[in-house]
C-alpha cells in the first residue's frame, strides 16, 4: 500500500475536512475520486463542480480535468500521473470553492478522498448571494401581495424593488427587509405587509438548502386582475 498524504486548505471562512478513506495500489490506471458531504448532516453534496490541477505540470491556473458529483456525491478522475495534485470544488464565485492538495506516489496510485463541507454552518446566520449558489429562491404561487384598493381604483400602476433573505426554511427572516425605491408609500406598504407571509423554494447549493439574499421587484399591475404574483 502507498502512502498518500492529504492537508487542509482555508479558503476565506470555509474549514474543509479532508478524511483519508483508502488507497489501494491499482493494475492499471491511477484514479483519483472521492466524496463531498455536508460537514453537520453528512448528506451528499449533489451537481458540486469538481476540478483537478496536475501540479508536477507546473501550471496551477488551468485545471487537466472537471467533472460533477453524482448524486451520492461522489466523483473520481483519471490520474496523469505521479506527483501532486490540487482539487477544488465548489460552486464557482462561491465562498464555499475550496481547494485540497493529494500526492500520488506512482503512476498507478488510487487516491479517495472525503471532503466535509460546513454548508448549513455557513448559511446560518450569513447568506448567499444568487452567484454563490447553485439554485436561487424561488417565489411559491400560493400566495400573492394584494394591490391596494385605493391606487387600484385610480388605475395607478408602479413597483417596488426590496432586498431581504429568504431562510432555507422559505420563509423571510424576520428584519432582513430594506426598500430599495418605490413609486408610491402604499405600494410600500403592501409589500413590506405581505411579504413575511410569501414562501419561496429555498436557495440551494449541493441540493443542500441555504439562506439567501434575495433583490425582488414587485410589480403592480391591473393586468394581473389585482394581485402581485412573482
Amino acid at each position: 500500500m502507498i502512502p498518500v498524504m492529504t492537508y487542509r486548505t482555508l479558503t476565506q471562512s470555509l474549514i474543509v475536512g479532508i478524511c483519508l478513506l483508502a488507497l489501494t495500489k491499482g493494475s492499471a490506471a491511477q484514479s483519483i475520486g472521492g466524496e463531498v458531504v455536508e460537514a453537520m448532516t453528512a448528506q451528499p453534496l449533489r451537481a458540486y463542480q469538481v476540478r483537478l490541477y496536475y501540479l508536477a505540470q507546473g501550471d496551477s491556473t488551468r485545471p487537466c480535468d472537471s467533472t460533477t458529483t453524482d448524486e451520492r456525491g461522489l466523483f473520481q478522475f483519471g490520474g496523469q500521473g505521479a506527483g501532486a495534485y490540487r482539487l477544488e470544488f465548489g460552486p464557482a464565485e462561491s465562498r464555499l470553492a475550496s481547494s485540497a492538495r493529494v500526492d500520488a506516489g506512482t503512476p498507478d496510485t488510487a487516491i479517495a478522498v472525503r471532503f466535509r463541507v460546513p454548508v448549513l454552518e455557513l448559511s446560518g446566520a450569513q447568506a448567499f448571494s444568487a452567484k454563490e449558489v447553485q439554485q436561487v429562491a424561488q417565489q411559491r404561487s400560493d400566495r400573492a401581495i394584494r394591490y391596494p384598493d385605493e391606487l387600484r381604483n385610480m388605475s395607478m400602476t408602479g413597483e417596488v424593488l426590496v432586498r431581504f433573505i429568504v431562510e432555507p426554511t422559505g420563509k423571510v427572516r424576520p428584519g432582513s427587509l430594506t426598500v430599495v425605491r418605490s413609486s408610491h408609500p402604499l405600494f410600500t406598504k403592501a409589500v413590506t405587509d405581505g411579504l413575511p407571509l410569501l414562501r419561496f423554494y429555498p436557495a440551494r447549493v449541493g441540493g443542500i438548502p441555504v439562506a439567501q439574499l434575495v433583490e425582488e421587484p414587485f410589480t403592480f399591475s391591473l393586468m394581473r386582475g389585482g394581485v402581485v404574483l412573482q
